[in-house]
């Protein structure tokens, strides 16, 4: 039994090894050695062949190393990775020994080396079980390569990301953080609990984005498991994004959507105001042939004509301040429900709507400004006339004023 080996190998002091060569070792015969290899001797089954030559106190022991599934010795931790085919299957093997650490698999006391080994294989193991609930099973198993599905951008057919499970000194050292939401997935379908599909959708396409990041492909496992804490919070992010029924691609559109929409209503009404106040100068202009007018009628039905209008034309600039004013409140009754949970967008899409509401802001009070410009000119005809009828009636009212006050004295 391979056990009994270990005990007979580290009895005579792990001595060191070259794989496939025959080592030959002279130990002193003690008390505990010569009941370890009595023990040995005594075994059923024996992974090795042992030669055992006894000369008065000392022994001569000679022995090829096994390396087999029935049992196997490493120099370290590195040996053991580089050796162990398996453990990129997501299989941890049983009955091994390794020289440095001093550890045998069947010991109580695990080294914080294999620790890290047997948690990435657990990994490589919770990964493949997790692809095979999409994929083929016998494929996401024992192939060298698992497939992860990308999302579709709705005019190419569905690609996959290819993950090479590639288990090197430095993957083991990273200290990798929580996946047990993979096995919690796999359960969860087992139980058929309710959109575990679209779940499991969510957390492929996150591992399928963090791979594409990677650009060499023999290095896209260790880079997955150094980035495994974004993978966890894409997909939380998205998860929750899918439960609150919106995605942060849709939130985007609908903003931009709006600020277009916005924009070109009001520049349309800006403009059409524009146009009426053209009717401005025409009024001025006509004051002046109104003043000129030899016939008292022509006076005051010119004077009047002006005053209709700039009233008209006040009265429909007051319409389009109402109406831009709606487009304004209409927009941000709409940018308030799209960004009800603003505090779940990406930091880039928070700011975005921070600068959306600046310069809201900023156009409103630059509205408000326009607007008051606009009514002081189409005021300028009426000014005028009223300037006019003084100037015309003043003498008259001056002069009835001074009789009235001539009477009374």
């Amino acid at each position: 039994m391979f056990e009994v080996f270990v005990e007979l190998y580290r009895a005579i002091g792990s001595p060191p090894f070259e794989e496939g060569v025959r080592l030959s070792v002279r130990r002193e015969v003690t008390t505990e050695l010569q009941a370890t290899i009595d023990k040995y001797r005594n075994s059923p089954n024996k992974i090795v062949e042992i030669d055992f030559d006894f000369d008065d106190e000392f022994v001569e022991i000679e022995f090829r190393v096994p390396s087999s599934e029935k049992g196997a010795i490493f120099h370290d931790e590195k040996d053991f990775v580089r050796k162990t085919s398996s453990l990129a299957k997501g299989d941890f093997r049983d009955r091994f020994y390794i020289v440095s650490l001093d550890y045998f698999s069947g010991d109580e006391e695990v080294p914080q080396e294999i620790i890290k080994i047997k948690r990435i294989t657990d990994f490589v193991k919770s990964l493949r079980e997790f692809v095979a609930l999409s994929i083929d099973r016998e494929q996401s198993m024992t192939g060298d390569r698992i497939f992860f599905l990308k999302p579709s951008d709705g005019k190419s057919p569905q690609k996959a990301a290819a993950l090479k499970i590639n288990l090197t000194a430095d993957v083991i050292a990273h200290n990798l953080g929580g996946f047990k939401i993979l096995d919690a997935l796999k359960n969860a379908l087992q139980e058929e609990k309710t959109q575990i599909e679209e779940r499991i959708l969510l957390m492929n396409t996150a591992i399928a984005q963090i791979i594409d990041e990677c650009e060499d492909d023999d290095a896209d496992f260790e880079y997955l498991v150094k980035n495994w804490g974004k993978v966890n919070k894409k997909y939380l992010h998205d998860l929750h994004a899918y439960v609150s029924a919106f995605s942060f691609d849709a939130v985007k559109k609908k903003i931009s959507d709006g600020l277009i929409e916005s924009s070109t209503k009001i520049n349309s009404a800006i403009g059409e105001v524009g146009t009426k106040l053209l009717a401005v100068p025409a009024s001025l202009a006509a004051l002046i042939a109104v003043n000129s007018s030899s016939s008292a009628s022509g006076f005051v039905f010119g004077i009047f004509g002006v005053i209709i209008a700039s009233l008209i034309i006040l009265r429909t600039i007051w319409h389009y301040e109402n109406q831009i004013n709606n487009l304004v409140r209409s927009f941000t009754f709409n940018m308030k429900e799209a960004t009800k949970a603003k505090k779940t967008f990406s930091r880039s899409i928070q700011e975005e709507i921070n600068e959306i509401y600046i310069f809201q802001i900023k156009q409103k009070k630059s509205i408000e400004n326009s607007f008051r410009f606009y009514k002081f000119l189409t005021l300028l005809p009426i000014i005028a006339s009223s300037y006019y009828i003084f100037e015309v009636f003043y003498p008259v009212l001056k002069h009835e004023y001074l009789v009235y006050r001539y009477c009374l004295s």
